[in-house]
C-alpha cells in the first residue's frame, strides 16, 4: 500500500500534539517538579527552545528539497551506506516507541476503567483497530487528529481553568539563577517528547505546502509551550512540588481539587477519553511512519503486506519490554528519554551541520 494522497503542514503539527497529550497528563509535570520542584513550570521553556531549533531545521532541509522526505535527505548528506543504517536506527526506536505506547494505553485502560479485562484483549483490540487505520492511508490519520485535537485541547483547557483556583503562589516561587540548571534537568522528558516532530518528517514526501513548516511551527511551538506551562503550574501550584513529584499522574490528581462531585466525574472521564485518543493516534502515526522508513530502507513500492506482520511485531516487543506499568516507567525514563533526545534532537543537529559543510543543504 502507497501512502495515497497527501496531507498538509498543519496537519502534520495537529498529529505531532496529539502525541504530546499522553505524555503531558503522565508525566512532564512531575519530572519537572522532581528536578526543579517550585520552578518546574520553567522547564517547558527550554523545551520549547529545542523544539523550535528542530522546526527551523526541518524548514532549511525542506526548502532546499520540497519534494524528498527526510530519508532521501539523510541517504543524501551520509551517503548510501552510513544513510541506510541510520535508518535502520530510526526504524528500531520509532518501533520500540510504539511497542511501549501501546503498553501504556493497555495499561492505563486496566488501571482506571477495566481492571477486570485481560491486559491482551486490549493490546489486541488497540492493535486490530490501528491496523484498520493504516490499510485507510495517512490522509484518514490526518483528518481525525484534524477533528480529535481541538476536542482534546478543549479539555485540557477546561481542566486547568477549574483548577486554577486552587492554585497557590507561595507553591511557584521563589524562582532564581540558581534554578536554571534544575530547570533545564527538568525538560528531559519534555525534551525528548517535544523531539517527536522529527518522526513525522519522514512522512516528508506525503506532506504539502512545506514551505509553511516555519511559520506553523513558530505557532504550534507557542501554543504547546503555553498549554504546558500553564498545566504544570496548575499541578505544583495546587499540589505543591514534593507531591506533584510523587504523582505520576499529578494533572488527573489535580483534577480532583475541582469543586461539585458532579462535574468531577465528568472532568475524570474527559480526562482518560483523552489520553486514550492520544495514544491511539501515537500508535498509528508512529506505525505509518515505521512502515514508510521499512519502504524507504529496502525501496519497496508498498507496504501493504508487512502491516499485520509488524502490528505482531510491535505486539511481542512490548511484552518483552514490560510486564507492568513500573517496568514501563523505569525503561521509559532511563532507556528512552536519552535515545530520544539523542536520535530526534541531537542527530539532527549535527546532520544539519555536516550537510552544511558538504554543501548539501
Amino acid at each position: 500500500m502507497e501512502i495515497t494522497g497527501k496531507i498538509s503542514v498543519r496537519q502534520t503539527f495537529l498529529l505531532f500534539m496529539a502525541t504530546l497529550l499522553s505524555p503531558a497528563v503522565r508525566l512532564f509535570a512531575a519530572s519537572a517538579a522532581k528536578e526543579a520542584k517550585q520552578a518546574g513550570w520553567l522547564s517547558p521553556l527550554v523545551a520549547g527552545i529545542a523544539l523550535l531549533l528542530l522546526v527551523l531545521i526541518i524548514h532549511n532541509m525542506f526548502k532546499k528539497y520540497p519534494d524528498s522526505s527526510l530519508a532521501d535527505m539523510i541517504t543524501l548528506i551520509l551517503g548510501k551506506p552510513l544513510g541506510k543504517v541510520l535508518l535502520v536506527l530510526y526504524f528500531v526506536l520509532t518501533t520500540i516507541l510504539d511497542s511501549i505506547y501501546v503498553q501504556y494505553f493497555s495499561e492505563r485502560l486496566t488501571i482506571s476503567i477495566y481492571p477486570n479485562i485481560d491486559l491482551h484483549v486490549l493490546i489486541i483490540t488497540l492493535i486490530v483497530l490501528v491496523a484498520y487505520v493504516l490499510h485507510s492511508g495517512l490522509v484518514v490519520l490526518a483528518r481525525m487528529g484534524e477533528i480529535i485535537l481541538p476536542l482534546m485541547l478543549c479539555i485540557f483547557v477546561l481542566v486547568i481553568v477549574l483548577v486554577f483556583p486552587a492554585v497557590e503562589l507561595s507553591n511557584l516561587t521563589p524562582v532564581s539563577y540558581l534554578d536554571v540548571l534544575p530547570v533545564m534537568k527538568g525538560s528531559q522528558s519534555m525534551l525528548a517528547t517535544f523531539s517527536y516532530i522529527w518522526i513525522f518528517f519522514f512522512l516528508g514526501d506525503k506532506i504539502a505546502g512545506k514551505d509553511k513548516i516555519k511559520k506553523t511551527g513558530l505557532y504550534s511551538t507557542a501554543l504547546i509551550v503555553t498549554m504546558i506551562v500553564a498545566m504544570i503550574i496548575i499541578c505544583i501550584g495546587s499540589l505543591g512540588a514534593s507531591i506533584t513529584a510523587k504523582m505520576p499522574l499529578s494533572f488527573f490528581g489535580a483534577s480532583k481539587l475541582i469543586s461539585g462531585n458532579n462535574i468531577l466525574e465528568r472532568v475524570e472521564s474527559l480526562i482518560v477519553a483523552m489520553w486514550i485518543i492520544s495514544d491511539f493516534i501515537t500508535v498509528a502515526a508512529f506505525s505509518i511512519v515505521s512502515l514508510k522508513l521499512l519502504k524507504d530502507i529496502f525501496q519497496l513500492k508498498e507496504f501493504k503486506k508487512l502491516i499485520a506482520i509488524y502490528m505482531v511485531l510491535i505486539y511481542f516487543i512490548g511484552n518483552m519490554l514490560s510486564e507492568n506499568v513500573f517496568d514501563l516507567e523505569a525503561f521509559s525514563d532511563k532507556i528512552l528519554v536519552p535515545l530520544n533526545i539523542a536520535f530526534f534532537l541531537v542527530v539532527p543537529v549535527l546532520l544539519f551541520g555536516v550537510g552544511k559543510l558538504r554543501k548539501k543543504i
